[in-house]
């Protein structure tokens, strides 16, 4: 496959013991604006102009010892059971999903996989050391990284993107479009546990810390979210939604 000559080539589908998926599942290495690397997922019923589903990591654990993340990262994202595989292969379209890890630094997780505040801050310890530093904009590159290659493939991406995420992933989905509405097509979300991030910076004269709003989102980021951008992001297509019966709500 042109394009993956670098990469990890998994063919999946008949004649393999993973018949319920038709189409192949790729390890991209890091580049020089990613440090860690991204699965790629490209069903056979591919189309030649489509767009890309970008799944959110989200393992459960949390450890100290950055290749132990790392090595759990890559046995989730090479998982054909994973969910966002199986829809992708009814509707043809492929699926990036970013293996970041999230590590404990010996005072905090850093928590990358929701986008929380101290994954975005350059003073959070051993973010750096970590590679961790701006998880959102690395997957910004993996997304132009993973374009190129399938366009030497002959397959043209849409300049937007769907996002997905459960869970903790659901909460990067959120907070991911908020902060980079101009890349979003739709965003879908579930098990999202608690309050979302809302696009407002203060309320009854209250500032509204991220991730509760943006009240101090240009300290974090740089970036002071001016209305314009505010409206983009009002304008995605979102869905939320939450079991009946799921009962994890992290802020009671």
């Amino acid at each position: 496959m042109n394009g993956f000559q670098d990469c990890k080539v998994y063919p999946l589908g008949k004649g393999t013991e993973v018949f319920w998926l038709n189409g192949t599942l790729i390890q991209v290495p890091s580049q020089d604006d990613f440090h860690f690397d991204y699965v790629l997922y490209i069903p056979d019923n591919i189309k030649e102009q489509t767009t890309l589903i970008i799944e959110g990591s989200n393992i459960s654990h949390s450890t100290d010892n950055v290749d132990v993340a790392k090595e759990s990262m890559l046995k989730e994202g090479l998982h054909p059971n994973l969910p966002i595989y199986k829809i992708a292969n009814e509707l043809g379209l492929p699926v990036l999903y970013p293996l970041f890890p999230r590590v404990y630094n010996g005072e905090e997780t850093i928590y990358n996989h929701m986008l929380a505040t101290n994954s975005l801050m350059k003073t959070t310890p051993k973010i750096k050391e970590y590679g961790l530093e701006r998880v959102d904009l690395q997957l910004l590159a993996m997304f132009e990284d993973a374009k190129k290659r399938l366009q030497t493939s002959g397959i043209d991406i849409d300049e937007k993107f769907v996002i997905d995420g459960f869970s903790a992933s659901a909460k990067f989905a959120n907070r991911f479009t908020i902060l980079h509405p101009e890349y979003v097509k739709m965003c879908i979300a579930g098990g999202v546990s608690g309050i979302l991030t809302l696009p407002v910076k203060e309320f009854c004269g209250n500032n509204l810390l991220w991730p509760i709003g943006l009240g101090n989102i240009e300290t974090l980021t740089g970036d002071p979210m001016n209305e314009n951008k505010i409206e983009q992001f009002k304008n995605i297509k979102q869905v939320y939604y939450m079991g009946g019966e799921d009962q994890n709500n992290p802020f009671v």
